[in-house]
């Protein structure tokens, strides 16, 4: 059956409305089955990125979908190139819970099919207007966690293709030390800093380099007072909402109220720090986990 087309209000624009804060901050990122969870100060961290632009989609008042993109002049193969990197995607889907208790009717099937092919279509048109409008070649991309397979259909619909394999890790010191080589840069210090980052990762495609915001701290480590590594520290606090296994269940259920444990981990504001920019000199890897260390004290 033929799915009659919806009239959608398009907005494309840098301000964040309530209603598309409201989207974000009930949004839960994760993979189902395995680690699922909402981030915390949102408003703060959209805050702290540049060149961050979203596009709204409203059904009158409603907001059914959202895509930000930031626009970065990358490098690859040493040449520049300009992509849009896709971020804070979120379609709204009012059919979630009922779908929970029973099968959808076909008809209803077409027409929540037919309502996100119309959603995706837009995203993607708007999307490579951006290139349209400079009249320049480029690309854009994003990470998808390999088994979201929602996420991953959704990425494949936009017409992404998988190019590269990217692993997590996590760092973690119950009683982390500080070490005396390593030292919190002034402003002065982040050329040197910049430029030991865009030397390490001059041959890597899709390097760019990007702002130091006031919510970041930048760490060098020095030897006989040259900077010979350094790293980006910027706190994040996320809400978790699924941890499969019995190691979620002590996360959730009974580290938060034993005494020693409970002044440390709360599933309900889980802090922590994610590093980027992290870069050193030949066989001077070691002092990357002592920056991390230093960062965590």
């Amino acid at each position: 059956m033929p799915v009659k087309p919806r009239s959608f209000n398009v907005v494309r624009t840098s301000e964040v409305s309530k209603e598309l804060l409201d989207l974000l901050e009930t949004t839960v990122l994760g993979t189902p089955g395995k680690l699922r969870y909402k981030q915390i100060d949102v408003a703060s961290t959209l805050r702290s990125l540049d060149n961050l632009e979203f596009i709204q989609i409203k059904k009158g008042t409603r907001v059914l979908g959202t895509a930000g993109f930031i626009q970065r002049s990358t490098v690859h193969n040493q040449q520049n190139l300009d992509t849009l990197y896709v971020r804070y995607l979120s379609v709204f889907n009012p059919m979630k819970k009922r779908l929970k208790v029973k099968p959808l009717a076909s008809t209803k099937r077409n027409r929540r099919a037919g309502l996100r092919d119309q959603i995706l279509s837009i995203f993607n048109k708007k999307l490579e207007f951006s290139f349209q409008e400079s009249k320049k070649s480029g690309m854009y991309y994003a990470f998808v966690e390999s088994d979201n397979i929602l996420s991953r259909n959704l990425c494949e619909s936009f017409g992404f293709k998988a190019s590269r394999q990217i692993s997590t890790f996590l760092f973690s010191r119950f009683s982390p030390s500080k070490s005396p080589e390593v030292k919190l840069l002034g402003s002065d210090e982040y050329q040197i800093f910049r430029n030991g980052v865009s030397n390490f990762y001059k041959h890597h495609s899709l390097f760019f380099e990007d702002k130091f915001s006031t919510k970041s701290h930048v760490f060098g480590y020095f030897e006989n007072g040259e900077m010979v590594a350094g790293l980006r520290a910027f706190p994040v606090r996320w809400k978790l909402v699924e941890v499969p296994g019995f190691s979620g269940f002590l996360m959730q259920k009974v580290l938060p109220y034993l005494p020693f444990f409970r002044s440390i981990f709360n599933p309900e504001k889980l802090n922590y720090l994610a590093f980027d920019n992290i870069w050193s000199q030949p066989n001077k890897e070691f002092a990357i986990s002592k920056l991390m260390e230093h960062s965590c004290a």
